[in-house]
């Protein structure tokens, strides 16, 4: 059965079709991969327990340009396993509409995204149902400089041993210098209101609200490297605590051609932050739970097909279950893509 939460990016399919029938006219791309290997988890109590890991990944994709029109579709699913012992596992699917246009010198982008994350971990089970919207606009003033606005709803429904709510509203305000044709840096300031919820009766204070802020500074180069940097400090502020706390979020992703089949990714997606109430069901958290460093040699051959060596550190943090799962991984896998 498909979740509700996937229905909105497939009306806005179905409805964008009939407003322009062009549309179904555009590309089509899927992905599918399987990979296994060795992982050591940081737990003592499970070192025995998960010595391995194995997950399949798919995602399809359909982008079509008509005019000044463009639009985006795509579906990914991710399940992980841990074993040999215990019932531990993960799931991840998401699902994603957007719709870009250029109007002059101004970029508009909007779209919708919409998640399901499952954790089985040390037999605690808890669901994350995600909701996203999303615009930005942006005008170029010069050839190389431009100005523009993101503008972000978040609500995050997290189903364990209660239920808890969380909603937030941000807003960026950035501007952008282009180096070169390969090359440019951004500098924004992140302002963010955010609510949560918790049905937890054992809790005196079931709501919280508060707001952060911050600089983001993000890099981006495509000539002979592919670099992508995005680091966001910020401080948060909120009812059951006065106190500031500073936070980092940092995002790095390293890629480059070595021969025409060889090619080394290196990714680093960390979110640091300090919980600012005893009280963590009514804490503000992130939508994405998993902290990872991956370092992956890959080799491709006949434009559809690879293989690649994968080294990582993962780190599953789930506050609202007081649960963590963090290791090292070695595994090999292999992609197919058309």
């Amino acid at each position: 059965m498909i979740r509700k939460q996937f229905l909105a990016p497939i009306f806005f399919l179905i409805w964008s079709s009939f407003l322009c029938p062009n549309l179904l006219a555009g590309g089509w791309e899927w992905k599918a991969g399987t990979e296994g290997g060795y992982f050591r988890t940081d737990e003592e109590n499970l070192s025995g327990k998960i010595k391995y890991i194995g997950a399949m990944s798919g995602s399809v994709r359909f982008n079509h340009t008509h005019e000044k029109n463009s639009y985006l579709f795509q579906f990914r699913l991710r399940p992980e396993i841990y074993g040999p012992e215990g019932n531990n596992y993960s799931i991840n699917a998401s699902a994603t509409a957007q719709y870009q246009r250029r109007w002059g010198e101004v970029d508009i982008n909007a779209g919708i995204l919409t998640g399901f994350q499952n954790y089985q971990l040390h037999s605690n089970d808890l669901d994350i149902n995600t909701f996203q919207l999303f615009a930005s606009a942006s005008r170029y003033f010069h050839t190389r400089i431009s100005a523009g606005i993101d503008g972000v709803y978040n609500k995050l429904i997290l189903s364990g041993n209660v239920k808890n709510t969380i909603s937030s509203w941000l807003v960026i305000p950035k501007t952008r210098y282009f180096m070169s044709d390969f090359a440019n840096v951004s500098a924004g300031i992140l302002l963010e209101s955010y609510r949560a919820h918790t049905d937890d009766v054992m809790f005196t204070t079931r709501s919280n609200k508060g707001w952060r802020f911050g600089p983001e500074l993000n890099y981006e180069y495509s000539k002979n490297w592919l670099i992508r940097a995005k680091y966001l400090p910020s401080k948060r502020f909120s009812n059951s605590k006065t106190e500031a706390h500073i936070e980092h979020e940092i995002n790095i992703v390293v890629g480059k051609n070595l021969t025409t089949h060889w090619s080394i990714f290196m990714l680093a997606d960390y979110y640091i932050s300090a919980n600012d109430s005893s009280d963590q069901n009514v804490v503000y958290t992130q939508t994405n739970y998993e902290n990872r460093i991956h370092a992956k040699l890959v080799y491709s051959w006949k434009k559809s097909y690879s293989v690649y060596l994968k080294l990582a550190y993962t780190k599953n943090e789930l506050i609202y279950e007081k649960v963590t799962l963090s290791g090292t991984q070695a595994s090999v896998g292999i992609e197919f893509q058309k």
